[in-house]
């Protein structure tokens, strides 16, 4: 039995050093905490890592074909109010709808952009334009010109919140006057160049919001004392998201550019507005959701703490000939 023991002991690795052969210093010691310190945080780094879920992204080509794109508005116009807005949308197949008001609705804001509590009510004419179904009415009866005149000299403004739908092709859709009552605007206004733009973007979201998702124009707010109109051009990228469980969600992200249009630099633009036009990209993301296996984790902490007490024995040898040649 001894003789098999002592074959064994051969195979050791790790030798022992005689305990009257050793020395404890002072910088060892200090290299050691510094260490341990080292390791306990790296494993608390890699801890997180595990319990968490990292995103791993890939680029494919869209090939979904006849899907709709859900847009949320939330947009406050300071200084237009909001019997003489419209929200209204155009697509590549030549798709447009004017004045939409479904799933919309528009909240009435004082002079200083504070709301008043008000829901915005259609005019006379509108609803019975809609009760004929009509998008918008060809004329105002003379108690909606006193109505809008009345709103435009209180300063009133107004916010737009709801969903619109849109086909998935590029297109625009705009918040904007109503053309049909162009000569009455340019009477209220005393010219339309008095008109003023100023406005909140409070949210736009195009689908559902995921994990991550970041849509740059919250919380946009652009002020200006020039007559014209807003644009803003959107990249819009199809997004796929699978989460580690549960159901993918199907949605979208866009970056954006803008540009202001001013009356004076296009005498062609009639009314203002703020507008937002879209282009599909033809290349979709996916991004799925991946945990760290658990034997992948446990590799990475023996890897982790192992070359932190590595790194330190290091350190100690180094600091022992530095301090030795002052002995």
């Amino acid at each position: 039995m001894s003789a098999f023991r002592q074959a064994v002991t051969t195979l050791s690795a790790y030798r022992k050093t005689e305990d009257h052969l050793t020395r404890k210093t002072l910088s060892g010691a200090v290299v050691t905490v510094l260490g341990v310190l080292a390791a306990f945080t790296l494993f608390v780094y890699e801890a997180s890592n595990y319990k968490g879920k990292r995103v791993v992204q890939e680029m494919v080509v869209d090939d979904a074909r006849g899907e709709t794109l859900k847009a949320r508005l939330d947009v406050s116009t300071l200084a237009i109010p909001c019997s003489i807005l419209t929200v209204n949308t155009l697509d590549q197949s030549g798709d447009f709808n004017f004045n939409l008001h479904a799933n919309l609705v528009k909240h009435v804001l004082d002079p200083q952009g504070a709301p008043t509590g008000a829901v915005h009510q259609p005019l006379e004419s509108e609803k019975a334009a809609f009760a004929l179904g009509i998008e918008a009415p060809m004329f105002l009866t003379e108690n909606d010109q006193t109505r809008i005149k009345g709103e435009i000299a209180r300063g009133e403004g107004c916010r737009v919140v709801g969903d619109i739908v849109l086909q998935k092709l590029s297109g625009k859709f705009h918040i904007s006057s109503n053309a049909l009552m162009l000569q009455m605007l340019v009477e209220a206004y005393e010219g339309l160049t008095h008109m003023n733009t100023s406005h909140v973007i409070h949210q736009v979201a195009l689908g559902d919001p995921y994990p991550g998702s970041v849509n740059p124009l919250d919380r946009y707010r652009r002020i200006t004392s020039s007559p014209g109109s807003f644009k803003y051009f959107l990249n819009v990228v199809p997004t796929e998201y699978f989460p580690s469980s549960g159901k993918t969600i199907h949605t979208f992200q866009y970056s954006v550019t803008e540009y202001f249009t001013s009356f004076h630099d296009d005498q062609a633009v009639k009314l203002p507005g703020i507008h937002f036009k879209y282009d599909m990209s033809a290349i979709a993301v996916k991004l799925r959701e991946q945990k760290v296996g658990f034997l992948h984790f446990l590799t990475r902490m023996c890897a982790t703490i192992g070359g932190a007490f590595a790194l330190t024995s290091m350190a100690n040898s180094w600091v022992d000939r530095i301090t030795s040649g002052f002995r």
